[in-house]
């Protein structure tokens, strides 16, 4: 048995170990953690640091954020999964049997690499480089990887999945914020944070109480997810 077999041998028995860990509470809660919206609030209290920090920059970073995804996401699926052309665990008929499927949601055919981990570990990369901030970073890849393994428990994507899609967005992400910096020196004569740094901010010259807001936020929303999950049901 050579390596890559047993390599997938263990990402088909890590996934169906996870994925065993099924209960009500835990099926709503990874189920809301994969949707999209209900981290909306996030996002506006992220432009609200954007546009207090950086005023007019804001424009050209929420725009580096965009295209970061448009990359990220549309090459995942659109190229990489079709040449890759492994099937989701859902769709594979070997695998399929010993899952427990929440709310009859499969996904789509190809799962590697998984989208939802590249577009978080994206965001969570480049958003870290923007606000050099420790306590930023530790939270906001912890949280990215909360949603990938969220993938998991759902029985949508393996862990090679989710971790070929986490590298591909941070990856995506430094290459991105290399280029973001380069253009705004080359184009608009833009420096990296200041010489002169005030106290209550980070060196890219975020205030820290602004970033500390957006992590509430986050945490905020995380919270009446984990509570919301004991009471809604499908």
């Amino acid at each position: 048995m050579n390596f890559w077999t047993r390599l997938l041998e263990w990402d088909v028995q890590a996934l169906l170990n996870v994925n065993a860990l099924h209960s009500p509470w835990m099926d709503r809660f990874a189920w809301l953690l994969s949707e999209t919206m209900v981290w909306s609030p996030a996002v506006l209290v992220l432009l609200y640091v954007f546009i207090k920090n950086k005023k007019v920059e804001t424009i050209w970073i929420v725009l580096a954020i965009a295209l970061l995804f448009v990359f990220v996401d549309q090459l995942a699926a659109s190229v990489i999964k079709p040449l890759v052309g492994r099937l989701r665990p859902t769709r594979n008929p070997e695998v399929l049997p010993y899952l427990d499927i929440v709310n009859a949601y499969l996904g789509g055919t190809y799962g590697f690499p998984s989208n939802h981990a590249a577009n978080v570990f994206a965001f969570a990369g480049f958003s870290a480089l923007l606000f050099k901030n420790k306590v930023y970073s530790l939270s906001i890849f912890f949280w990215a990887a909360l949603v990938a393994l969220s993938r998991i428990y759902l029985g949508v994507h393996y862990p090679l999945d989710v971790l070929g899609g986490a590298l591909f967005g941070y990856l995506s992400a430094w290459m991105f914020y290399a280029f973001y910096v380069w253009c705004m020196r080359r184009f608009f004569s833009w420096t990296l944070g200041s010489l002169f740094r005030p106290d209550g901010y980070t060196r890219s010259m975020y205030a820290v109480k602004d970033i500390q807001l957006l992590l509430l936020v986050l945490l905020t929303i995380l919270i009446s997810l984990i509570i919301s999950s004991h009471y809604i049901s499908w």
